[in-house]
């Protein structure tokens, strides 16, 4: 995993002027959440969150989102609040690994929505068991 810190770290700060910000993108995993689960206030959670751009528009469409971000590209999520007038407080940022973090409560949706790379077969099974028993309500 350490790689990936390095990789996506050193990455974000090179990228993160032109893609720390909501696009169309997000705005379509919003759609797929609300496609999916139709409880009002639903809590999501989000792993590998990046810059937290969808993780913002997730709570604007007003989801109760947590998202953990390994990298630092998780200090850009404050900025793309800012950006678009939200209070920081609009959702829960967790910065550490999704193999480790300790999250309280179980959640309505798990989102990973570009985990390619991130760890072996192992890995992604070990991922698989935590939000099975761990977090999905």
């Amino acid at each position: 995993m350490e790689w990936a810190r390095d990789f996506y770290g050193t990455t974000g700060e090179w990228w993160a002027a032109a893609e720390a910000r909501i696009t169309e993108r997000d705005d379509r995993r919003v759609e797929t959440i609300a496609r999916f689960c139709r409880r009002p206030r639903a809590r999501v959670l989000e792993l590998g969150s990046g810059y937290g751009t969808t993780a913002v528009a997730t709570a604007l469409a007003g989801y109760a989102v947590t998202a953990v971000e390994l990298t630092g590209r998780a200090d850009r999520t404050s900025q793309v609040l800012a950006d678009v007038g939200a209070p920081p407080d609009l959702l829960t940022l967790c910065r550490g690994d999704f193999y480790q973090v300790d999250l309280p409560g179980r959640f309505d949706v798990v989102t990973y929505w570009n985990g390619f790379g991130i760890g072996d077969d192992t890995d992604q099974r070990r991922l698989l068991r935590r939000i099975r028993h761990d977090w999905l309500a």
